[in-house]
């Protein structure tokens, strides 16, 4: 929700909202025919599968929350930004 929010306001043009829009959109599509088809994705996936990919998606997560506290520290102490 937040990436969200920091891509809106950095859209500028109408082109820019038009392609935040299709974006979201097609997010929000993927998103709904994963949790469609969840079920049938959980049948073909053993729990070695579904242990790494959870690691990976820790990983993910860490790596987008390291990039907000660094842009926020950078925002914060302007010194740092060196």
């Amino acid at each position: 929700i937040t990436t969200l929010i920091v891509f809106l306001h950095q859209a500028e043009s109408p082109a820019n909202y038009v392609g935040y829009v299709a974006v979201v959109a097609a997010v929000l599509a993927m998103l709904g025919l994963a949790f469609y088809y969840s079920t049938s994705i959980d049948k073909r996936l053993s729990l070695t599968l579904r242990s790494m990919m959870t690691r990976i998606m820790g990983m993910i997560l860490l790596a987008i929350a390291i990039g907000m506290l660094a842009e926020g520290l950078v925002k914060l102490l302007p010194g740092l930004a060196g």
